[in-house]
């Protein structure tokens, strides 16, 4: 199971609507990004999401712990 750093992250989702949601700081140096939908499918079909570094990879699938 991978394990996940104490540093903060970025999110930032497109809506529905276009308009794009963010929360973390701008300058956190994990970062997860994509639609909201893929977001929501990214638990079950890991579609829809970019993520950097490459160890922030594991909040896709498994979620912060």
């Amino acid at each position: 199971m991978p394990s996940f750093s104490a540093e903060p992250f970025r999110v930032e989702l497109t809506g529905p609507d276009g308009r794009t949601w963010r929360w973390g700081r701008e300058n956190a140096a994990q970062r997860v990004w994509g639609t909201a939908l893929g977001f929501c499918l990214s638990s079950t079909i890991g579609l829809g999401l970019g993520a950097s570094p490459p160890s922030a990879n594991g909040a896709l699938v498994h979620g912060p712990r």
